[in-house]
């Protein structure tokens, strides 16, 4: 298997753990060219990360491909068995990609950027803290979002809510989470591979947020 990533993206970090759950081998390799060139979009034509190549067919939307190696590969589950829990396990992750990552790559933008938009950093901030109060409401992870195990809702929030705080922290904000929420990226932290992919995901970052200071020096 040949994964197509960004070091320091939180959706490459999302496959990365699944991928890793389910002891498949995988080698990762960089888009050629990046990811907006037009050697990418011969390989993927949405231009998107991550994709994963099988033997020839490449698939897309992290995802797909979170279920795919669901499906290949029985254990560990990464979706429940119950249907309904299924459906909070699906609502969850699409909860992430529309309404708390989103915010967080507004955040890119304003790396490097001199002058320092204080403002803009406090207003995401203060947007970010509103979500995620709403998601602690909506869901009760016990310890994870769709029950014991971890599962596709809880993937890609670990490396993005990492992102953010890093973030953030460039514009001296610091929010506030609900104590579920905060619960709930603990349990997610204590998992190993969680982790491990969290921090080859903030190394990379820091790489990352160097280059755009050195550049707008």
């Amino acid at each position: 298997m040949l994964l197509y990533g960004l070091p320091h993206s939180a959706y490459s970090a999302k496959v990365r753990i699944a991928l890793r759950l389910k002891g498949l081998d995988f080698e990762e390799v960089p888009p050629p060219d990046g990811y907006r060139s037009a050697a990418y979009r011969a390989i993927v034509p949405t231009g998107t990360v991550p994709a994963l190549d099988i033997g020839g067919r490449v698939l897309f939307e992290s995802d797909a491909i979170v279920e795919y190696l669901d499906e290949i590969v029985p254990e560990p589950p990464l979706l429940p068995s119950d249907p309904q829990m299924r459906a909070v396990a699906r609502a969850a992750a699409r909860h992430h990609d529309g309404r708390i990552e989103p915010v967080i790559r507004g955040l890119f933008p304003l790396i490097g950027a001199e002058p320092l938009d204080r403002a803009a950093f406090q207003a995401t901030g203060a947007l970010l803290e509103d979500r995620l109060s709403r998601m602690g409401e909506a869901f009760d992870p016990d310890p994870f979002i769709a029950g014991a195990g971890l599962s596709l809702s809880d993937l890609a929030y670990p490396g993005t809510l990492a992102m953010g705080k890093r973030l953030l922290g460039e514009g001296g904000v610091v929010i506030e989470r609900p104590t579920s929420i905060d619960a709930w990226v603990g349990a997610l932290m204590d998992e190993p591979v969680v982790n491990t992919a969290v921090d080859e995901m903030l190394a990379a970052l820091e790489n990352w947020i160097a280059s755009k200071k050195d550049t707008s020096a």
